[in-house]
């Protein structure tokens, strides 16, 4: 959980109250994606760091970015996340920031995903 108020940036803004701030995107349909893209930056601190998860067609949540090496979690702009052809249909998004210090704030301007097989 986190608290959000739009008088700090436009985009969706959190200040974490104990875990990373969480924005979860429902797809309106099934979807296979190739990439999602990310506009995100810190308000505080130096860096934030974006996970991204994908909930399947079972209900469960998938890790697409981030747990791996910790440049994969580094964010400070646009931020293109590649997704393995092994990942299935997903039905929505989780997007977590954690940024550098245990008190910050950060934003998420945009969550952009291609379908595989489009040109985008």
């Amino acid at each position: 959980m986190g608290s959000a108020t739009p008088s700090w940036v436009s985009g969706w803004k959190a200040r974490p109250d104990g875990a990373p701030p969480s924005l979860e995107l429902v797809l309106s349909e099934p979807v296979e994606l190739a990439r999602v893209s990310l506009v995100a930056a810190p308000l505080e601190g130096t860096f934030l760091r974006t996970r991204l998860f994908g909930r399947d067609t079972e209900g469960r949540w998938i890790p697409l970015a981030g747990a791996q090496e910790e440049s994969m979690l580094l964010c400070r702009g646009i931020r293109i996340y590649e997704l393995s052809e092994r990942i299935p249909a997903l039905t929505a998004l989780r997007v977590e920031l954690q940024g550098d210090a245990r008190s910050y704030r950060a934003v998420l301007h945009e969550v952009w995903v291609s379908p595989r097989g489009s040109s985008s």
